[in-house]
């Protein structure tokens, strides 16, 4: 194993706590960035966060902005999660 990844996986949850994304003020739960082939370049889940954001970009892969995602984009991405079926 690498120093790195010793270092990542012995990282405490209060230094992960620290790294928790936010969006105009509001903790957030799903932070998605994807690739336009689907494929993610991150997917953060925090389930105290209240927002669920997406990375927008143009078709050349640059970053335009951020958006809230929709209930049907998050139900798209993770299906019923409540359904215990």
């Amino acid at each position: 194993m690498s120093d790195q990844t010793s270092f990542l996986l012995s990282r405490s949850d209060q230094a992960l706590k620290s790294r928790l994304n936010y969006y105009q003020g509001q903790l957030v739960d799903i932070f998605l960035d994807i690739r336009k082939e689907g494929s993610f370049y991150t997917l953060n889940m925090n389930p105290e966060g209240t927002v669920n954001i997406k990375i927008t970009r143009d078709a050349n892969g640059n970053i335009t902005g951020a958006a809230y995602m929709t209930e049907a984009e998050v139900a798209e991405l993770f299906g019923d999660m409540d359904d215990p079926g």
